[in-house]
């Protein structure tokens, strides 16, 4: 979906209210796929300056998504807030403006962009997942097991230190 920008073009330095309704689905991403629920909705002001576009404005998008401790699917609504400049015609090879032809500006790409880009780098169902036991693979925000877990690596040291710290007082 695109935005008519007419106005902007015309009278640098006035804001003009916009709103639009995306069906992005899935956005292709190297780390993973992510998947869109409904529509995704982004709103903000366009303005232009210097005969570039200028767009500030948030983006609410719904997402399936999976959990990476516990490994179930989750639903999470995001809020993300953008500041992008748009240049008519092709941007110079070096910058980050989108490039807008006429009078329109697609803003599919730029709101893929601002949620991949502001996407939290660990995905949990919720902050106090448990995740999956490492020996019998139980979700252990389910059910409890009565496995062992043996600590190792160049930490398994540390494992009881707080335990002996508490004991010494």
């Amino acid at each position: 979906m695109s935005i008519d920008v007419s106005l902007a073009k015309r009278n640098e330095g006035v804001q003009y209210p916009f709103e639009e309704n995306l069906s992005l689905g899935t956005i292709p991403y190297e780390m993973g796929d992510i998947h869109t629920i409904g529509e995704t909705a982004v709103e903000g002001i366009a303005m232009g300056a210097d005969g570039k576009i200028l767009l500030n404005g948030s983006i609410v998008v719904l997402l399936s998504q999976v959990c990476d401790r516990c490994a179930e699917p989750f639903e999470r609504e995001y809020r993300f807030d953008f500041s992008e400049l748009f240049t008519d015609g092709q941007p110079e090879e070096d910058s980050d403006d989108y490039p807008f032809q006429s009078e329109r500006i697609d803003l599919e790409k730029m709101v893929q962009d601002c949620i991949v880009l502001q996407l939290p780098a660990v995905n949990l169902c919720m902050e106090t997942c448990r995740g999956l036991c490492p020996v019998c693979g139980i979700n252990r925000n389910h059910a409890n097991c009565n496995c062992n877990i043996e600590i190792s690596g160049p930490f398994g040291v540390l494992a009881g230190l707080m335990d002996r710290v508490k004991e010494d007082e």
